[in-house]
């Protein structure tokens, strides 16, 4: 185990945990690229609840530091996070992504003693490009109570502003650069890589946020992602933010993130 830095956090309300931040850890080797993660963990005996934390940055993009903020905030409510990076298009293009998120959970429940995770408990949490992840790691292994050591399955998702529905932006250079096609060329790897049609009966709760002036993800893939949840009579809540955009609900989210942490609480605690 990597050394750790410990830290404490004040807040008004609830309870408050310390927490150890153990960096750099590997969950996953590939030929080239050895995939790492930053592991916080609270205080006590646990074990505590898992969140997979996964960022944004449209698939190509992003580092697992741009997450850093909301690992902390979980922390301190008594959540044992996995804070990680995965391969990015277009070098690597789907479903490589998914894969290595799948990899990232079977991975905590291996490691689970190690790192106080209940491995019957853990949930996925994720922005953007990181939403639209953790939502497909969801519906495309339908969550389970008592998943099985090894499993890829997960009890919850936490969904910031994420594009559910990939066949509704066709020409998006980001899209493109990760599916690697046209949709005219494979449609269906389209609709493979979409959440949105892999929700069913068993698909865990889901807590999906999105500003109202987001120019960069339509409100509407959150609004469908909902309607397809509330047809499979999947437990979900939305949570609109109005008057912020991509960029700042990423940044301002705090009423958001507040109601999506109780929300893991209920269905993860």
């Amino acid at each position: 185990m990597h050394k750790g830095t410990v830290h404490e956090l004040k807040i008004s309300e609830g309870l408050t945990f310390n927490f150890e931040v153990i960096k750099d850890v590997e969950y996953s080797r590939h030929a080239d690229i050895s995939l790492l993660a930053d592991i916080y963990v609270p205080s006590g005996l646990g074990p505590y609840p898992g969140i997979l934390l996964i960022h944004g940055g449209g698939w190509s993009g992003g580092y697992r530091t741009q997450m850093n903020g909301f690992a902390e905030r979980l922390a301190k409510n008594g959540f044992a996070v996995v804070n990680i990076d995965y391969r990015l298009a277009p070098t690597y293009q789907f479903p490589a992504q998914i894969d290595d998120c799948e990899e990232a959970v079977r991975w905590m429940r291996k490691k689970s003693a190690t790192y106080k995770i209940n491995p019957d408990k853990i949930g996925a949490w994720g922005y953007s490009a990181g939403a639209h992840l953790a939502a497909l790691l969801g519906t495309r292994n339908e969550g389970a109570p008592n998943a099985p050591k090894g499993s890829e399955r997960i009890q919850a998702v936490v969904g910031g502003a994420g594009p559910y529905d990939l066949t509704k932006d066709p020409d998006d250079p980001s899209i493109l650069k990760f599916l690697g096609n046209t949709i005219e060329e494979n449609p269906e790897i389209f609709r493979s890589a979409s959440p949105v049609f892999h929700v069913n009966t068993l698909s865990p709760p889901m807590f999906l946020y999105h500003g109202t002036w987001d120019r960069i993800v339509d409100l509407e893939r959150t609004t469908e992602m909902k309607t397809a949840l509330d047809q499979a009579g999947v437990e979900n809540q939305m949570y609109l933010v109005r008057g912020l955009g991509h960029i700042s609900l990423f940044l301002f989210g705090w009423p958001a993130e507040r109601n999506a942490v109780q929300f893991l609480k209920y269905h993860l605690l």
